[in-house]
C-alpha cells in the first residue's frame, strides 16, 4: 500500500519527485500490466491501469477514472516500448500519493466505493481530472480525448511532454481549526549585524553588534479569515559602545537599534469579499516606495502600525488601498518617549496599471499625530512610473519616475505652512549593468519643511541618515547610482553590487549641505540567506551637518 499523508496540495506536491522515486526503487510496488491502483482519500478515489496491449494496435495504453461510474479515460499511449507507460503509471500514482490519497495494487474500484460508503455514510465527493493525451511521433487523426495513429504501429514509444492531470486535494476530517493550522506558514526571520560609525564632534566611535529575531506563523483561512501573530527581539552583545537612545550611552554617536522584546504584529484578515482584504490590528503597511509611510525594514526594530486596511482590485487594473492608523510603533522602541505616535491618520492610494503605459498612481497622507502635533500634515500626490524594454534579449531596458505632493498643516500642528514635493528619476539597463540619475526636493521656507515621519527614511538622501529631519530651508539631492546584477553567480548564488553619489543643497538660498558617497555588495545564497556589506561617508560642506562614515555587515535568514 502507498500511504500519502493530507498534507495541503502545495505541500503534498513538493513531496511528488521523491514519490516518484520511491516507486521506481521499491521492488513489486511499480504498476504491472494488467493491474489496477485503487486510490482513496476521505470519500474521494481514483484508478490508474496499465494495459498491455492497447486498442488500435497499441503497444500499451494508461486508463484513467474517477469513480465506478465516471468515464474511462486513455492518458498515455505507446506504440512500442511498453515501460513509457509503466513510468507514466508510476509517475501518476505517485502524483496522488504525495496529494494524500492511499494507493492499492488489485483493490477495484467498485470495492473501494463499498468500503468508503460504509466508513463515512455520506454521499461521494467526486472531481473532474483535467486530462491531456499525448500522442506519438507517427501522423495521428484526433478522436476525442486520445490520439490514434494513422500510420499503424511506430518503432518509437510517445513522449513529446507530459501530461497535465489536475489531481484535487482529498478533503480532511480534521475540522477547519486544524487545517488551518496545516495550511499556515511559520515566520522564521534572523539577521545579525554589526555597525559602526565615526562622527565628528564625539571622540569615540560606536560600535554595535545586534542579533534581530522575529518569529511568528500565519494561519490558512478558516471561514475566509486568517490570523498573523509575531513576535520581535533585538539584543545587542559585545558591549554597549554606542548610543541606542535608550541606553545612556550618549558619549557615543547614535546607533538607533535599542534592545527591545515586542509584538511586531498581530493581525487577522478577512478575504470574504471577491477580490478584497481587510486586515485589523498592527501590521505593516509600505506605501509606493515607502517615502511616505514604510516599514523601515533597515533599522532591527521594523515600524508597524495599529490600523485597519482594506485592500481591493474588484476593478481590473486598479489597486485601491486605505489604512487608517489608530498608533504607530516606531523604531525607537517603547522605551523611547518618541517610541510611539498615538494617531488619528489616514492612508488613502489607488494605483491604476497601464501595462506597457506605466503605472499612475495617486495617494493621499492624512496625519494626525496628537503625540507629535508639529509632525502632523496633509500631503496630497501622484506618481508616474514605467519600465520600456527596448530589447529584450540582451537586457536593455529604459526606466522612468515622476513624482509630486503638495503638503500643509493639519489638525494641532501649530504652524501653518505649504510646501512641495518634487522627484523625476530616469534609468538605462544593460544587463547586468544598470545606470540612474535622479532629482529630489523636500520644499522648505526658512521656518518650516516637507517632512515625511513615517516613511523608511534610510532609503532617501544618503546611508548616513544626515537628513531624517528635512531642514527648515528645505533639501534638493541631485544622485547617480551604478549596479551590477549577478544573477547566476558561482555555487548558487546571486550578487549585486552598487555606488551612489548624492549632492546636497537647500531650496532656499541654495546653501552647500555637503555630499555622500555610499556603495555596498549584497550576496544571496541557498534562497534563504543573504550577506550584506556596505558603508557610507558624508562631507557636510560648508553650511551642511557634521562628517561622518559608518560600516554595516549583516548576515540574514528568511523563512
Amino acid at each position: 500500500m502507498f500511504k500519502g499523508s493530507l498534507f495541503s496540495k502545495h505541500v503534498g506536491r513538493s513531496f511528488y519527485m521523491a514519490g516518484a522515486a520511491g516507486i521506481a526503487l521499491s521492488g513489486g510496488q511499480a504498476l504491472a500490466a494488467g493491474k489496477t491502483h485503487t486510490c482513496t482519500a476521505s470519500c474521494e478515489y481514483r484508478s490508474v491501469e496499465v494495459v498491455e496491449p492497447g486498442e488500435n494496435g497499441r503497444a500499451c495504453e494508461v486508463k484513467y477514472r474517477n469513480s465506478e461510474t465516471g468515464p474511462e479515460q486513455v492518458l498515455w499511449y505507446a506504440n512500442s516500448a511498453t515501460e513509457y507507460c509503466q513510468t507514466k503509471a508510476d509517475d501518476l500514482i505517485a502524483r496522488l500519493v504525495a496529494s494524500g490519497f492511499d494507493c492499492v495494487e488489485g483493490e477495484s474500484v467498485s470495492q473501494a466505493s463499498a468500503s468508503i460508503d460504509s466508513q463515512h455514510q455520506g454521499g461521494l465527493q467526486t472531481a473532474q481530472a483535467s486530462v491531456v493525451a499525448e500522442q506519438s511521433d507517427s501522423p495521428t487523426t484526433e478522436i476525442g480525448m486520445t490520439q490514434v495513429s494513422a500510420s499503424g504501429p511506430s518503432t518509437v514509444a510517445a513522449a513529446p511532454s507530459a501530461a497535465s492531470v489536475d489531481i484535487p486535494v482529498p478533503k480532511s476530517n480534521d475540522g477547519p481549526i486544524i487545517d488551518a493550522i496545516k495550511n499556515g506558514k511559520p515566520i522564521i526571520d534572523v539577521r545579525y549585524r554589526f555597525e559602526t560609525k565615526s562622527q565628528a564632534g564625539f571622540a569615540e566611535d560606536a560600535y554595535a553588534n545586534t542579533i534581530r529575531t522575529r518569529l511568528g506563523f500565519e494561519s490558512g483561512e478558516v471561514f475566509d479569515f486568517k490570523v498573523l501573530v509575531e513576535f520581535e527581539n533585538v539584543t545587542s552583545f559585545g558591549g554597549d559602545d554606542f548610543n541606542s537612545t535608550t541606553n545612556g550611552m550618549t558619549m557615543f554617536p547614535v546607533i538607533p537599534d535599542p534592545d527591545a522584546t515586542e509584538i511586531n504584529r498581530a493581525q487577522i484578515t478577512y478575504t470574504g469579499i471577491d477580490k478584497t482584504a481587510v486586515t485589523f490590528g498592527r501590521q505593516r503597511f509600505n506605501l509606493n516606495n515607502q517615502r511616505f509611510v514604510g516599514a523601515v525594514d533597515f533599522r532591527q526594530n521594523q515600524q508597524t502600525f495599529d490600523a485597519i486596511r482594506l485592500s481591493t482590485k474588484l476593478i481590473d487594473r486598479v489597486t485601491f488601498d486605505y489604512l487608517y492608523i489608530d498608533r504607530v510603533h516606531r523604531i525607537f522602541g517603547d522605551n523611547n518617549p518618541a517610541g510611539e505616535f498615538d494617531s488619528n491618520s489616514h492612508i488613502i492610494s489607488a494605483v491604476v496599471d497601464g501595462g506597457e503605459l506605466g503605472k499612475v498612481k495617486a495617494y493621499g497622507v492624512i496625519l494626525d499625530l496628537t503625540t507629535a502635533a508639529g509632525l502632523s500634515s496633509q500631503s496630497w500626490g501622484g506618481r508616474y512610473e514605467n519600465a520600456i524594454v527596448l530589447d529584450k534579449d540582451v537586457g536593455i531596458k529604459l526606466g522612468v519616475v515622476a513624482e509630486y505632493a503638495t503638503q500643509s498643516d493639519y489638525a494641532a500642528n501649530p504652524v501653518s505652512f505649504r510646501e512641495e514635493y518634487i522627484h523625476g528619476e530616469a534609468s538605462l539597463s544593460v544587463a547586468p549593468f544598470t545606470g540612474k540619475i535622479g532629482y529630489e526636493k523636500l520644499g522648505g521656507d526658512g521656518t518650516s519643511s516637507f517632512k515625511t515621519p513615517l516613511a523608511t527614511l534610510h532609503k532617501f538622501q544618503g546611508f548616513a541618515d544626515v537628513f531624517l529631519v528635512t531642514p527648515a530651508s528645505g533639501l534638493e539631492d541631485i544622485y547617480g547610482t551604478i549596479s551590477y546584477s549577478w544573477k547566476d553567480a558561482p555555487f548558487g548564488t546571486s550578487v549585486n553590487l552598487f555606488a551612489t553619489y548624492h549632492d546636497f543643497q537647500s531650496d532656499v538660498g541654495s546653501l552647500d549641505l555637503g555630499e555622500e558617497f555610499d556603495a555596498g555588495i549584497a550576496v544571496k545564497f541557498h534562497k534563504h540567506w543573504t550577506v550584506n556589506v556596505k558603508g557610507a561617508v558624508y562631507n557636510g560642506g560648508a553650511f551642511g551637518p557634521a562628517d561622518r562614515s559608518l560600516v554595516w555587515a549583516s548576515l540574514r535568514f528568511q523563512y
